[in-house]
């Protein structure tokens, strides 16, 4: 197995710009090495049959907002659900990562990534002590060495003319909050996307490229 020489994970609330600033990272990258595209976020391998049984009791269900259809999972409404979903995502996320991740020879642009899944997961479970521990910890520690992740911020009033369905989501000012706790406890950069997206890719590749 070949470590991979880098890994970039773009994280940060929808609208924030992710999937733009990956397509320009891997023009950046393109011409240097061998580089490939990754979206990671919710996987569903073994966890699947779980969803199936908390649609029929009410756990996981949509909603319809001006046409937008949003999904959630009240799994905080039962403990046992709440842990037997951390567990079966947590096996998910190790697969996710070994196909993904460790089986690649080639660096990695991941546009979404470990950090959306942990802000997914704590909004769906309210088990955020877990998941901010051992339970995130182990899944960073599992991810290739040379990994670095940033996380984008936007200006909400930025987002809202671009992304109004972002705040359909009546877990918005959570998951921000989410995010932002999630960088003083992982090694992870915050980067404000407020202007020129161009500031964002120089201060990404100036932290990879120097190491």
């Amino acid at each position: 197995m070949k470590q991979n020489k880098f890994c970039i994970c773009i994280s940060g609330l929808d609208g924030t710009g992710k999937s733009y600033i990956a397509e320009k990272l891997l023009k950046y990258y393109e011409n240097k090495y061998d580089i490939n595209h990754v979206w990671s976020r919710y996987k569903n391998y073994t966890s699947k049959p779980l969803l199936l049984f908390t649609r029929l009791i009410g756990l996981n269900y949509k909603e319809k907002k001006n046409n937008i259809i949003i999904g959630y999972h009240d799994f905080n409404n039962s403990e046992i659900i709440s842990f037997l979903f951390l567990f079966f995502q947590w096996i998910d996320q190790i697969v996710e990562i070994l196909i993904k991740f460790k089986f690649s020879s080639k660096n990695i642009i991941s546009d979404r990534s470990l950090i959306d899944t942990l802000v997914d997961l704590s909004v769906d479970t309210k088990l955020e002590k877990i998941i901010f521990n051992f339970y995130g910890k182990s899944l960073f520690r599992f991810m290739p060495k040379n990994t670095y992740y940033f996380i984008l911020k936007r200006d909400l009033e930025k987002i809202k003319k671009v992304r109004k369905d972002v705040f359909y989501d009546k877990n918005i000012n959570r998951r921000v909050e989410l995010f932002n706790e999630i960088s003083k406890i992982f090694p992870v950069v915050l980067i404000e996307n407020n202007s020129d997206a161009k500031h964002v890719v120089n201060e990404i590749v100036s932290r990879v490229d120097k190491k």
